[in-house]
């Protein structure tokens, strides 16, 4: 589904089964309705021709003229590019960068979703500029060596895993306050090494702990549950909330 300007959801049911790159516009709004996109290479890409910090005219990202799979990360220039989210639902399966932009980046309500890619080269989320989460919920899956978190000091509380091995697609991970609660679960529908995880459940400087196994229920949004049980279950991160991965990067412009 490709733009040259503006890509606007706010209502109804879209569903893209197979494509190279799922929602393309200069700026991408999810504003309501029920989304789900797979893609072979990235699942939102939000760029175009722009300018960068040499003055030179470079066609960013995937689109009509632009690379195939290999995502951004540091030294990226950032252009006039915004995808948002801010309500509805965003489901992405992504074998490129999930979602991602060439300039800045929001999440202001709704729930986005990312099961994003295995290869080291892309990430769950790819954001050149500001990355700015003020509400909503974000789970975004995949890759560490292309991580990216939102910025430290916007909106609510969010947090980044970097796990020391991949786990398999299959496998129930929890986030657990340091009351032993479970505050999300998520089973994986690949292998992955990074998770990032955003909701107004978390506190900023606070401690949580990724749990591997046990299991998950309620209700399910593109793999991740309303409830989980530590049943069985192992300890395998520990992170505070608002501390940028290591090795990855948190939002705004990279060097």
């Amino acid at each position: 589904m490709h733009a040259e300007g503006d890509l606007v959801i706010s209502e109804g049911a879209v569903e893209i089964t197979r494509s190279n790159e799922g929602l393309e516009g200069k700026d991408i709004t999810v504003a309501g309705g029920s989304t789900r996109v797979t893609s072979g290479d990235d699942g939102v890409n939000a760029s175009g021709s722009t300018t960068s910090s040499e003055g030179q005219e470079d066609d960013q990202g995937g689109g009509p003229g632009g690379g195939g799979p290999g995502g951004g990360g540091g030294g990226e220039s950032v252009g006039d590019f915004r995808p948002k989210v801010t309500g509805g639902t965003l489901v992405i399966d992504a074998d490129g960068d999930g979602f991602d932009s060439d300039g800045t980046a929001e999440i202001t309500g709704g729930t986005l979703v990312v099961n994003g890619p295995e290869t080291g080269g892309n990430g769950a989320l790819d954001v050149n500029g500001g990355f700015t989460v003020s509400g909503g919920v974000l789970l975004a899956a995949g890759s560490a060596g292309m991580a990216v978190a939102p910025d430290e000091e916007y909106g609510q509380g969010w947090l980044s895993a970097t796990l020391d091995s991949a786990v398999a697609a299959g496998t129930t991970l929890h986030v657990v306050d340091s009351d032993g609660e479970v505050v999300a679960s998520y089973v994986t529908s690949k292998a992955i090494r990074n998770v990032v995880y955003s909701s107004a459940a978390l506190k900023s400087g606070s401690e949580y702990r990724i749990w591997s196994g046990g299991r998950a229920s309620g209700e399910e949004t593109g793999g991740m549950y309303t409830a989980g049980d530590l049943d069985g279950a192992d300890e395998i991160a520990t992170v505070t909330a608002g501390d940028a991965p290591e090795g990855g990067f948190g939002g705004g412009p990279r060097r």
